[in-house]
């Protein structure tokens, strides 16, 4: 079975945040990450400092929509940083109905390639990086009534991808969603 990075299951639910078991590993692929953040933020100002600094008389040459376009895409960048190790929270019933749900959701939802259920407490699944497609870690913390969920991608090398934090996050929302329509239906 593959695995990336193992979690650190306290420091999570403490934190509210995925938190992962410290390595080299995955010191390097934080670094990479942000430094792949930091290169499309340096190439996003480059689009403002251009814009302000030689604007063009004639408008149609540079339209302003082009910084708006840049404004956006930072927004963005900073949403995925932020939103990479957060977690969708969900309330559930106990930890063996939340386990079942889960594990029912990742079915229908997912071709799963690696589900690892050995911990009472997590469930992970890891898709991995194949030449041009993304892999995916998806993590399940449960404590208690309390589940907690996310999705990261990754990159070649296992990498940490800062790019897909918004829409993995959306991904663990309708995942939620889900969860909770099958723990209603097993309240009936």
């Amino acid at each position: 079975m593959e695995t990336y990075y193992p979690v650190n299951y306290n420091k999570s639910i403490q934190k509210q945040r995925l938190i992962y078991i410290l390595s080299t590993r995955i010191i390097w692929s934080y670094i990479i990450c942000y430094i792949s953040a930091a290169v499309a933020f340096v190439m996003l100002l480059g689009i403002f400092v251009n814009y302000f600094a030689y604007q063009p008389t004639d408008p149609s040459y540079y339209p302003a929509i082009i910084p708006l376009l840049g404004l956006i895409a930072l927004c963005w960048m900073i949403a995925n940083l932020v939103l990479m190790n957060a977690f969708v929270k969900v309330d559930g019933k106990d930890k063996e109905a939340n386990r079942k749900n889960m594990i029912a959701i990742l079915h229908q939802y997912y071709k799963l390639n690696n589900l690892d259920i050995a911990d009472e407490n997590m469930i992970r699944d890891i898709k991995p990086y194949e030449f041009v497609i993304n892999g995916r870690m998806f993590t399940c913390l449960m404590d208690n009534e309390i589940v907690y969920l996310n999705i990261t991608t990754v990159q070649n090398f296992h990498n940490l991808s800062p790019f897909n934090g918004l829409y993995n996050y959306y991904k663990c929302k309708r995942l939620a969603k889900e969860f909770k329509r099958l723990k209603s239906e097993n309240k009936e």
